[in-house]
């Protein structure tokens, strides 16, 4: 009776949500249609294998694309733009609910850790059999001539230097000096933190919540004789000492804010005003944004914060300069946004 239920209200809805494209539903042979098929619309054709399906999406048990992997049901579209949209389309069911737990609990200190142990604990050789030497994945900046990061042909060659391209532009846009003390949010392996010190001659304290990082990060600092300039601290951004109040030229941020979560966002910018100096300091924060149409309907639980980022938080652009006024009081004054490029699907 409940998977009736079920099936009838997500049938009954999408007759109402689908205002773009094509989608047909199959089910032992009767096939539900939903949107229109005229001028040239991407069409999806979705067949129930398994009718579970209908309870796991109304119970929040699954996305579209968990019930995809484990073959409850079957698609004849390769096209993974369409079925991100498809997932969004199911996703309006969760996202709700959902939603209401990250706003509600956010990333306190212990999951922080948590997510830090499932995301990064994992293996250091893992890491290091698909990143190139500087051991960075957060977006790289391509030449022209390079492409654009998602073509077959690229070499190891060319992500590391797209990477080094990217820690230079950050340090750049940080001002940073040498003599100057920076603090980094988000150690990773130690790649921006080593390039910094080598290259600027800054001291550099970088913190991280993964223990397995900061081992190696340690390694390959003192492999390149740095350990004079750079440390590595086990801690998490709120437990930043006194003695860190007001001492730092710059901070930088490589794609952390990710795993911060929406509801300590201003917690987050309150600890990078407190780092910087109160004149002449700058904080350079790179993110993953989503767009602002879909940033107020992204759910808390979906198919990459279960399998690839526990947890994680993608924020729009507004959400981000909101924060950082409102996490400062006013005192952070935004000099620039730049965007970088859209991800692309592979």
């Amino acid at each position: 009776m409940f998977t009736s239920f079920a099936r009838n209200l997500i049938l009954t809805t999408l007759q109402r949500a689908v205002e773009v494209g094509y989608l047909e539903i199959e089910e032992s042979g009767v096939v539900h249609r939903f949107g229109s098929s005229k001028d040239g619309a991407s069409r999806v054709h979705i067949t129930v294998l398994n009718d579970s399906f209908w309870n796991r999406i109304i119970l929040l048990s699954f996305t579209v694309g968990e019930a995809y992997v484990i073959g409850d049901i079957k698609l004849d579209s390769d096209n993974l733009e369409i079925m991100t949209g498809l997932n969004s389309l199911f996703n309006r069911f969760t996202s709700a609910v959902s939603g209401l737990s990250n706003a509600l609990f956010g990333q306190t200190r212990t999951q922080s850790r948590l997510n830090a142990v499932a995301s990064y604990d994992l293996s250091n050789e893992l890491y290091k059999a698909f990143l190139s030497k500087e051991m960075m994945y957060s977006s790289a900046l391509w030449n022209d001539d390079e492409g654009d990061g998602v073509q077959d042909n690229l070499l190891g060659v060319d992500l590391e230097a797209a990477q080094l391209r990217k820690i230079h532009h950050v340090l750049r846009k940080a001002r940073v000096k040498p003599g100057h003390r920076v603090l980094e949010f988000g150690s990773g392996w130690g790649g921006l933190a080593i390039e910094a010190a080598r290259t600027y001659g800054c001291q550099v304290d970088t913190i991280t919540l993964s223990i397995e990082q900061k081992r190696l990060a340690e390694e390959r600092i003192c492999e390149a004789g740095l350990q004079d300039l750079v440390r590595v601290h086990l801690m998490d951004y709120r437990e930043i000492p006194p003695e860190f109040e007001k001492k730092f030229d710059a901070l930088v941020s490589v794609e952390m804010l990710e795993h911060v979560g929406t509801k300590y966002y201003q917690t987050y910018f309150k600890a990078v005003d407190k780092a910087l100096k109160s004149r002449d300091a700058v904080a350079v924060v790179t993110c993953s944004t989503l767009p602002e149409a879909k940033y107020t309907q992204y759910q808390a639980k979906d198919f990459a914060r279960k399998y690839f980022w526990p947890n994680g938080s993608l924020p729009s652009p507004t959400a981000i300069i909101l924060a950082a006024n409102a996490g400062s009081q006013g005192r952070l004054t935004i000099n620039g946004v730049e965007n970088h490029g859209r991800c692309k699907l592979l």
